[in-house]
């Protein structure tokens, strides 16, 4: 079953690593089998936009950004629980 299939721009879904530690990112696009997303930073919360803009002044400044990540959506899941109880 598709844990993210309904999934919209701006949405929050977790993830997790191989230690079984769960983060939470901002939801970009899907790709496939493949979900982009950006971490959580608290000060955007729920507004995608400033994140977006934020993320696009970074890569301005610096010439890159450091906070796209890339997961195979076998990983990712709609809530915080869901990602900390299902084994992967």
């Amino acid at each position: 079953m598709n844990m993210l299939a309904n999934i919209k721009l701006g949405d929050w879904y977790y993830t997790k690593d191989i230690n079984g530690d769960v983060a939470g990112y901002i939801f970009v696009a899907r790709q496939g089998q493949f979900i982009l997303g950006v971490p959580e930073r608290l000060r955007f919360a729920g507004r995608i936009g400033e994140q977006l803009q934020e993320m696009c002044d970074e890569c301005f400044r610096n010439g890159f950004t450091e906070c796209i990540a890339l997961h195979h959506e076998s990983r990712c899941f709609r809530t915080f629980k869901e990602a900390k109880t299902t084994r992967v």
